[in-house]
């Protein structure tokens, strides 16, 4: 009986576990009291669960489900001695998702009394809670969920007794006590699944062993809420693993050219890409609570979902040469990198073709070397965001490049790249690459080499999305064209108004 509870989780790529709450935990303490011989003998009773119609049972892959006739729970009331137990069955299910049910009470007590239903009847332990051995052992499926009836639900309501009827005094609709995960197993946030033979789970209270067959990297999990504050997981996998490191004491502005193909997040933090034997793989989260989505190292978020890690680092060179706005030789830029995704959609650069976007004809520039030379990027995407408008058009590109949010505070802002930086760019991935110094000036003519191939195979590494297209630059060649770059590695001259893609660039 669950609905709303099904909640994502990217587990070593990027996960942790958040608490699910429902009604409070009734799991009782007591030994069950005797039942009366006397008082109103056999009593039936009628009741409807989820009037409102925010009641389901059995999960399906997009964690909705519905009531269905003979499913089965545990009602715990109060007879004139002490407590009893009886199973209640769904005779009817309404359009509305609502279900109907009957039960037969045994000396139940006369008047209002309290009762407590556990769904399903197998998970309630007589004493109005809930046993939580079911849950320990589970083979990562929704199937094996709801043939064991894992997803534990309980209500607390009163009924009324009157000779031999008995009805509840309102409609009631249960509350989850279990969380339902999906798990993918990752060996890097962006990278290949793992697959797995055997997932531990730990907390302070309970082992959950996960042995799915056939191994697989993607598992659902049935779990109690987790608020406590320490939670380990150890999966065992079939294949290599492939994991960001967190690079203690590096910040974007000490970085060395050893760090192209690093990731960072938001804060500066440097993680590097690495890869090992996966046998097994383990990690331990931290926090009173653990929030979906989120992956803990020791109380290192280490999550870094496409909205965590920010980008990659890609050219590390000498001070003040990467933007032409910052050319000091102690406190100048002296790095670049790019985002770790393009804008998804193609657009133009500009909406005519008939006007000089960046200012006058100086400002264009049709030699392909001194396009090759031209870095500065920075200054021209913000030239061209304060020119759209002007003469009734608009610079898309440069627009969506730019952002003042989402990056390390010691950077520039994210910006459209030049022909030279990004000449500095794809140099810096493909010596990272090759393991020696690549200066050669990017091509302007089609070619087919290994250097792209080394290109493209740091940014698949990382996970960096690339597309067979071309990414705007912010060089403009003319009125009507202007520079980009293909994904096959070289620049040549594009008409504005064509659809291409855009990749944010920053400098440090």
């Amino acid at each position: 009986m669950k609905k709303n509870i099904y909640a994502a989780i990217l587990l070593l790529t990027g996960a942790v576990m958040a608490a699910c709450s429902g009604s409070d935990d009734i799991t009782g303490n007591t030994t069950p009291e005797p039942q009366s011989p006397t008082g109103n003998g056999i009593v039936e009773l009628k009741g409807t669960l989820g009037s409102k119609g925010d009641q389901t049972r059995s999960i399906d892959t997009n964690g909705n489900g519905s009531w269905e006739v003979g499913d089965k729970f545990a009602i715990y009331y109060t007879t004139d001695d002490g407590h009893s137990t009886a199973v209640a069955t769904v005779n009817s299910v309404n359009s509305n998702g609502s279900a109907n049910f009957t039960a037969t009470l045994s000396y139940p007590k006369t008047g209002s009394n309290n009762v407590t239903l556990v769904y399903p009847a197998s998970a309630h332990d007589g004493q109005g809670g809930f046993k939580t051995d079911a849950l320990m052992n589970q083979d990562g499926t929704l199937d094996y969920i709801n043939a064991n009836g894992l997803d534990i639900e309980t209500a607390s309501t009163t009924m009324n007794v009157e000779e031999k009827t008995a009805t509840l005094n309102s409609d009631v609709t249960m509350q989850p006590q279990v969380c339902l995960y999906q798990m993918n197993l990752r060996g890097g946030t962006y990278l290949s699944p793992l697959t797995t033979t055997k997932l531990i789970i730990k907390e302070n209270r309970y082992t959950y062993t996960i042995t799915p067959t056939p191994p697989t990297s993607s598992l659902i999990v049935a779990l109690l809420p987790v608020t406590g504050s320490g939670i380990s997981i150890t999966a065992t996998t079939t294949e290599e693993a492939t994991l960001y490191t967190k690079r203690d004491g590096i910040t974007l502005t000490n970085c060395t050219a050893e760090n192209v193909g690093d990731v960072f997040d938001e804060e500066g933090n440097i993680y590097s890409v690495s890869k090992g034997p996966g046998a097994i793989y383990s990690k331990v989260f931290y926090g009173k609570q653990l929030y979906a989505g989120r992956f803990y190292s020791g109380n290192v978020d280490l999550s870094k979902q496409a909205t965590d890690i920010k980008g990659m680092i890609a050219y590390v060179g000498d001070h003040g040469t990467v933007d032409d706005s910052s050319t000091d030789t102690q406190t100048g830029f002296r790095g670049l990198a790019i985002s770790m995704s393009s804008i998804p959609v193609q657009e133009k650069w500009c909406d005519r073709t008939d006007v000089d976007c960046t200012g006058d004809d100086s400002d264009n520039v049709t030699d392909a070397t001194i396009a090759c030379n031209t870095k500065n990027g920075i200054s021209m995407t913000e030239s061209l965001i304060s020119h759209s408008g002007s003469n009734s058009h608009n610079h898309v590109a440069a627009s969506l490049a730019h952002s003042t949010t989402g990056h390390p505070s010691s950077t520039s802002d994210w910006f459209l790249p030049s022909v030279g930086q990004w000449q500095l760019i794809f140099q810096g991935v493909v010596s990272k690459a090759s393991g020696t110094s690549y200066t050669t000036p990017i091509t302007t003519t089609l070619s087919t080499n290994n250097e792209i191939n080394l290109f493209n195979s740091v940014l698949d590494q990382v996970g960096i999305d690339h597309y067979s297209n071309c990414y705007w630059l912010s060089t403009e060649y003319g009125s009507d064209k202007t520079w980009a770059v293909a994904t096959k590695g070289y620049a040549f001259a594009n008409t504005k108004t064509w659809d291409s893609y855009v990749r944010k660039v920053l400098a440090f």
